[in-house]
């Protein structure tokens, strides 16, 4: 399906990822954590649930309060941005992936909640 990958120290990139379980952890290495975007038309940002605490993960990027403009958290390695419908991860439109891929085209971008 299509997704948006976020790399540490590298602009967003257009990616395919199998809808699994597996897949998804092997793209963040790790156990995931799925955190809504609410900006973002019900995508979700996938991370390793152990991101922070594992020390081997290069820091990525920002977590930021849309309302409060404040980091409130930090993501570290790799991240994906994918749809949702209800409970289920779907791929991006085509539209929605090349919006995404420019709001985070630098790698500094936040994701803001």
């Amino acid at each position: 399906m299509r997704a948006v990958k976020l790399r540490a120290g590298k602009p967003a990139e257009l990616t395919d990822v199998k809808n699994t379980l597996k897949a998804l952890q092997a793209e963040v290495d790790g156990p995931i954590e799925v955190i809504p975007i609410p900006d973002a038309q019900g995508s979700v940002l996938i991370v390793n649930e152990e991101g922070k605490l594992r020390g081997d993960l290069e820091y990525n990027r920002p977590i930021r309060d849309a309302a409060k403009n404040n980091t409130i958290d930090m993501i570290f390695g790799d991240a994906l941005i994918l749809g949702t419908d209800g409970e289920d991860f779907t791929e991006l439109s085509e539209e929605d992936a090349a919006k995404l891929v420019k709001r985070y085209s630098h790698s500094w971008s936040a994701i803001y909640i």
